[in-house]
């Protein structure tokens, strides 16, 4: 008769604690010669990858018995998957205006439920005008988020354009952060005069004549 103590069995490895005999396993296993019987054993990872242990029992009959323990943790995984190229340009935005809105697409690629905690953008020249707030993916589901340029008063330090450019960043319980790179050309009006020219005619000496003169900003 062989038996297996289970209490005293003992879990090693680089990753030994990911594994554990199941609240319903037996303290131990009694078999006679011939007689098989199985025991839970759990895999409760909490990072992904790769993971390996083994697992040692003292039986009371000659050495211990030792079994190899492996499984891979799928956790959640974050991907912009539109734009394919990680990137929104926004073209031309006048000061003080806000352009039309882009869509950013976000899938959990992983095998677990993803988490979005926050989106945001790295400059306020750039607003996300509508997207997730605290949603949770699960694996392959996605979510939008609408984002914007939006440049303010002092955007354009000297002349009439220039090149803004910021991220897009989604905070996520995923092993990475994702980030678009956003971009636009904001623009500044810049004052410039026109005059009309009148003509007064013919004007007797001594008397006078009045004409209106017109003057248009056309910057």
């Amino acid at each position: 008769t062989l038996t297996l103590d289970l209490t005293s069995a003992t879990f090693d490895g680089p990753n030994s604690g990911d594994f554990a005999f199941a609240s319903s396993a037996p303290d131990s296993v009694t078999l006679d010669g011939g007689e098989s019987t199985t025991v839970p054993i759990t895999f409760d990872p909490d990072s992904p990858g790769t993971k390996g242990a083994s697992v040692t029992i003292p039986s009371n009959y000659g050495p211990s018995v030792s079994l190899g323990l492996s499984g891979v943790a799928l956790g959640p995984d974050a991907r912009v998957t539109d734009p394919a190229s990680k990137s929104l340009d926004f073209g031309q935005t006048p000061i003080e205006s806000t352009s039309g809105s882009q869509t950013v697409t976000v899938t959990n690629d992983g095998g677990a439920p993803l988490s979005i905690d926050s989106v945001g953008t790295t400059t306020d020249q750039f607003v996300v005008v509508d997207g997730p707030s605290r949603e949770t993916l699960v694996p392959g589901a996605t979510a939008e988020i609408e984002v914007a340029a939006s440049p303010s008063s002092d955007a354009v330090t000297s002349g009439s354009t220039q090149q803004l450019t910021a991220s897009l960043e989604i905070e996520t319980n995923g092993p990475n952060t994702p980030t678009v790179n956003l971009q636009t050309v904001a623009t500044k009006p810049v004052p410039q005069s026109s005059i009309t020219s009148e003509s007064f005619g013919q004007t007797a000496i001594g008397s006078s004549s009045t004409q209106t003169v017109t003057i248009t900003n056309t910057g």
